[in-house]
């Protein structure tokens, strides 16, 4: 078991970047390397999403006595589908307090369902994002996100925690969808998640 799951977790060392999609999507999970995992994100056949669920849904499998020596990548990715799918569901049953679909965006920018709720993410954003300062009194809260380099610098100095992290990730990739981020500082963005973690709207997401 335990040589399974080291197999399992490295992918092997060999490389396949010379096989075609199809050819590797129906290639033997133990024969695919991490590396086959990436290409095939980077085709399109699989999300960064899928990409970090698959092991971890593999090892469940074998908790559950899958042969994994049997299955193909295929028949892994529609698990991992299908699970993400009843995942959704059961979000749909179980989270429902109100007519907006709620997703929440991975570290990837892919966007993954958390249940129904008041108000979408997008429109507490676009509520929250009105009436901030003029000017905020700590000189870095004012840096804006047209120079890269220097909103970075600032952003590894705040210890936002987890959930003002996610909501600020989230916030900083939807303003950026609808081009207004440049329109915004640290600040700006810290005081748009605080708010929303502190609605009345998110609390059954938190």
């Amino acid at each position: 078991m335990r040589s399974k799951l080291v197999i399992l977790l490295t992918f092997l060392s060999l490389a396949l970047s010379s096989q075609t999609v199809d050819e590797t999507l129906s290639s033997k999970i133990l024969d695919v390397d991490l590396e086959v995992f990436e290409m095939l994100r980077d085709s399109g056949a699989i999300s960064n999403w899928e990409l970090q669920i698959a092991p971890v849904y593999a090892i469940k499998m074998i908790t559950n006595g899958v042969n994994l020596e049997e299955l193909s990548f295929q028949e892994l990715l529609d698990s991992v589908r299908l699970y993400l799918k009843r995942l959704d569901a059961e979000n749909y049953q179980e989270i429902n307090y109100g007519n907006d679909s709620v997703f929440i965006r991975t570290p990837y920018n892919e966007r993954v369902f958390q249940g129904m709720g008041e108000m979408s993410l997008e429109k507490l954003i676009e509520r929250e994002s009105r009436y901030l300062p003029i000017h905020y009194p700590i000189p870095d809260l004012n840096v804006k996100f047209d120079d890269p380099r220097e909103f970075t610098s600032v952003i590894t100095k705040l210890d936002l925690g987890e959930n003002k992290s996610m909501l600020y990730g989230n916030a900083m990739y939807i303003l950026a969808e609808q081009n207004t981020l440049m329109n915004y500082r640290v600040g700006d963005l810290l005081l748009i998640a605080i708010r929303i973690e502190r609605s009345k709207e998110f609390q059954p997401f938190l």
